[in-house]
């Protein structure tokens, strides 16, 4: 009994002297993570890391960060923090929103990518403001390389009481433009420009990025209420785009000579074309079914979406979707009460393009969406 007493004793002492071990080495580690955490700063960090913090800040505290070491200071001039800008120029605060955008460009414009701007709440007095704002800006931004370019519900027919301010504008735009090579994105949906103003900005474009532009946006390009497609000077510039995958324009903009351009400058490129039939537009001229099954052939993957607003007769939307039209989607907002006839013959020109039969109302009875 003696002896396995004295054994388990000795058992225990060398357990307690295994165990012993553990408490030299945490403190061993945490004297010295204690003394590494006392001797490490920010500064030492890569300035990878420190740039993938900066991308999650907005621009105040970016500002407030850069203040923190001359580092920090330097990382805040990185060309890839500042690739994406949405400028809003307009509103009640138009001056000092303007001013605050050219500042900007002044500092960064350089290095911008893709660009936005925006002229929020429009007016006859804040226009005038936001012409001269645009004029100083783009002139700052005349060494950047854009890909991308935003300018959407600029509505010059609307609220642009003055012509001097609006041809001044129309002249900045398009002297820009023509400084501009790298553009793959163009949308400046809702312009309204007039003829001549707004040939001149997609001459622009198209001179300088008609080989590289991808997405075409100029739905509501021109005011309304003219026969677009009828001006050589529009065929021309619409020509010089070789390249475009999607377009949206308006049905006024095309015509069988238009797309016997696209057929021509555009094949195997063009996959998505959303055209706008609108009321006040001219839309009774006709394109043939050859004409769309030519370029259908050109253009394989070609699909088109069309939306008819303000229009509640057969007679003007029959005509306009032929069978050899590549439609996928068709939307229809009349304006007016619901109209059974009307409903039923679109039903059945839906199936001669083999699209969705299931006709559906909305509950004011004024919009059918196939």
């Amino acid at each position: 009994m003696g002896n396995r007493v004295g054994k388990w004793e000795g058992t225990w002492n060398i357990y307690l002297m295994d165990f012993s071990w553990i408490g030299r080495t945490f403190n061993y580690f945490w004297h010295g993570i204690s003394t590494e955490m006392e001797f490490s700063s920010w500064d030492h960090l890569p300035d990878v890391v420190i740039i993938e913090v900066f991308k999650y800040l907005n621009d105040r505290d970016k500002a407030n960060a850069a203040l923190t070491c001359k580092n920090w200071a330097r990382l805040f001039q990185t060309p890839c923090l500042w690739r994406h800008r949405h400028l809003d120029m307009g509103g009640y605060k138009a001056t000092s929103n303007g001013l605050r955008a050219c500042q900007f460009a002044e500092k960064f414009g350089n290095y911008v990518r893709y660009l936005s701007i925006s002229c929020s709440h429009p007016s006859y007095h804040t226009t005038k403001i936001f012409q001269k704002a645009m004029e100083n800006l783009l002139f700052k931004l005349r060494q950047s390389s854009l890909i991308e370019f935003e300018l959407e519900r600029l509505e010059l027919d609307r609220f642009w009481k003055y012509e001097s301010s609006r041809d001044r504008l129309i002249s900045s735009l398009a002297k820009f433009f023509k400084g501009q090579r790298c553009l793959q994105i163009f949308d400046m949906t809702s312009a309204q420009f007039p003829v001549p103003g707004g040939c001149r900005v997609i001459e622009a474009v198209g001179n300088q990025s008609g080989t590289k532009l991808e997405y075409l946006y100029i739905e509501d390009f021109f005011h309304s209420r003219l026969a677009v497609f009828q001006v050589k000077r529009f065929r021309t510039a619409i020509s010089r785009f070789t390249n475009l995958h999607y377009i949206a324009l308006n049905y006024n903009c095309i015509s069988e000579e238009i797309l016997e351009i696209f057929t021509k400058t555009l094949k195997g490129k063009l996959e998505c074309m959303n055209l706008k039939v609108y009321r006040n537009d001219p839309h009774f001229h006709r394109i043939s079914g050859y004409t769309w099954k030519m370029l259908h052939n050109a253009c394989p993957k070609l699909t088109v979406t069309v939306w008819f607003e303000s229009i509640a007769s057969c007679t003007v939307t029959i005509p306009i979707l032929v069978k050899e039209m590549p439609v996928r989607e068709m939307h229809l907002w009349t304006g007016y009460d619901d109209d059974n006839r009307y409903a039923s013959m679109i039903k059945e020109r839906c199936l001669d393009f083999k699209l969705c039969t299931d006709l559906l109302i909305d509950p004011t009875g004024n919009n059918f969406v196939l």
